[in-house]
């Protein structure tokens, strides 16, 4: 790279918020980007966090020269018709999820409750060493 070239870092800031925007505003974005903490917070609060599927919905309107319409009733009767397949799908594997989060606080509630069990043995052995 030319070591005089200059990155104009606002104008790609600025082409950034302009795709998320119109992402946003296509329904591609649920949620605010900015209000998701994923590097600083525990493991199973991402994991928690993270856990919810829920389907997204592709813009079903097509906007093709002579064949748009057709596109259009295509894809919603597409949808139409594998939408209740789908639902039960995300029902089924967002109760799993959860299952797993829950199942993995446990094995970590656990964990450090042995954990403590076996430094108060540890205490109690060294104890009897000692007398």
């Amino acid at each position: 790279m030319d070591s005089d070239h200059v990155i104009d870092v606002d104008r790609l800031m600025a082409e950034v918020r302009e795709r998320v925007a119109a992402k946003r505003e296509a329904g591609l974005y649920d949620d605010d980007p900015a209000d998701v903490d994923l590097i600083f917070d525990d493991p199973l609060d991402r994991l928690a966090r993270l856990a919810p599927i829920g389907g997204r919905r592709e813009t079903l309107h097509s906007d093709a020269r002579g064949v748009g319409p057709a596109v259009t009733l295509a894809r919603r009767a597409s949808l139409q018709a594998v939408s209740p397949f789908l639902e039960d799908l995300l029902l089924q594997v967002n109760a799993f999820h959860f299952e797993l989060v829950a199942a993995l606080r446990a094995s970590e509630d656990r964990a450090a409750a042995l954990e403590r069990t076996v430094a108060d043995l540890e205490r109690r052995l060294r104890s009897l060493e000692d007398r």
